[in-house]
């Protein structure tokens, strides 16, 4: 294996240079053991290449592969690392982590609710991108955003500790989760 590794590290400096050239590239990271110590599996992926690094937490990884001078996107979860570059954000997270509220039944069920049928919305809208004009699609995403940044706003102090703590984390970053209504090739998730 280690000769592998050090046999095959030109074929990997070369589909770094390949990965970092694409104007999107997706993201995420998992724990990962190595000889009892706690790392990071980190994935980098495109259409047809995917890398995978163990390392720490930090943005050295993603520097690492992608170059300090990637001028793409990166698509990733909340994980802070990839900040230093422009992202969009997965939103199956805030959909999960909505779920999770709900079925907890510690939230206020409408408002809970509503951010639900929002976010799903923005992906419904997504869907239908081809068989609308642009103009009247533009219309439709101006208008989810509007209503986005209208719950987040009526919600950013919100009683229920859980539900302001997601208000606020969906405001900090929302450009970057709705970022996939204004270029078809942004995904919606980092999945």
């Amino acid at each position: 294996t280690q000769r592998l590794a050090h046999r095959s590290r030109d074929i990997l400096e070369c589909l770094k240079l390949q990965i970092s050239g694409r104007g999107v590239v997706q993201a995420d990271e998992t724990g990962w053991w190595m000889n009892g110590d706690g790392r990071y599996l980190h994935v980098f992926g495109v259409d047809d290449i995917v890398i995978f690094q163990v390392g720490d937490r930090s943005h050295n990884i993603a520097l690492d592969v992608l170059g300090a001078n990637f001028q793409g996107l990166v698509v990733c979860d909340g994980y802070v690392g990839y900040d230093i570059f422009q992202t969009a954000r997965c939103n199956a997270h805030p959909i999960r982590r909505v779920r999770d509220l709900l079925e907890s039944a510690t939230c206020e069920q409408p408002t809970l609710q509503e951010i639900q049928i929002l976010l799903r919305d923005g992906l419904a809208l997504r869907d239908r991108r081809e068989e609308l004009t642009p103009t009247g699609y533009q219309r439709l995403v101006t208008m989810h955003k509007r209503q986005f940044a209208d719950w987040i706003k009526a919600n950013h102090e919100h009683a229920n500790d859980s539900i302001g703590r997601l208000a606020r984390h969906l405001g900090k970053y929302a450009e970057e989760f709705l970022r996939y209504l204004d270029n078809p090739k942004i995904p919606a998730t980092n999945n």
